[in-house]
């Protein structure tokens, strides 16, 4: 009887030692899986700080073009080249603020002067790129009520045809 009791304890014991291991192995899953997320989100939270960065970099890297541009205009305004690259920034600097906004008047003149003056191909192809982006946001912006666009949107959209040829 004493050996049937002693073998009882022996597996009793043997039974809480496993159960103690697998909570033991349990608590160390949970707390590598922890870890893990807390890695994770500070990996995200580092690239989102890094993109924020980088875009303000980008913004205010324009924002400082467009007054070098301008100034670079001043001095020699027949370089097709300074134009563009106006109209480039300008585009840029947009789409930062305010996505959806339509393109400014003095992007557009900058384009087309540096097409008249260059007649460069990739400044042509960025030209109708501007106007069709210009007429897409007019017509975004008003396409409940097209009536008094609908002449504007049809010259945009000619316009970027024919550069695009």
């Amino acid at each position: 009887m004493l050996v049937f009791i002693i073998i009882i304890i022996i597996i009793i014991i043997i039974i809480i030692i496993i159960i103690i291991i697998i909570i033991i192995s349990i608590i160390i899953i949970i707390i590598i899986i922890i870890i893990i997320i807390i890695i994770i989100i500070i990996i995200v939270i580092v690239i989102v700080v890094v993109v924020i960065i980088i875009f303000l970099f980008i913004y205010f890297f324009f924002k400082a073009a467009v007054e070098y541009i301008k100034k670079a205009l001043e001095l020699d305004p027949q370089q097709g080249e300074w134009h563009f690259l106006l109209g480039k920034s300008l585009g840029r600097i947009r789409r930062v603020e305010s996505f959806t906004e339509i393109p400014a008047q003095e992007e557009i003149e900058a384009l087309e002067k540096a097409v008249e003056l260059t007649k460069n191909p990739y400044f042509i192809i960025f030209l109708a790129q501007a106007y069709r982006d210009l007429s897409y946001r007019v017509y975004s912006a008003h396409k409940h009520d097209l009536g008094l666009f609908r002449e504007k949107l049809d010259k945009m959209n000619i316009r970027s045809f024919e550069l695009y040829k």
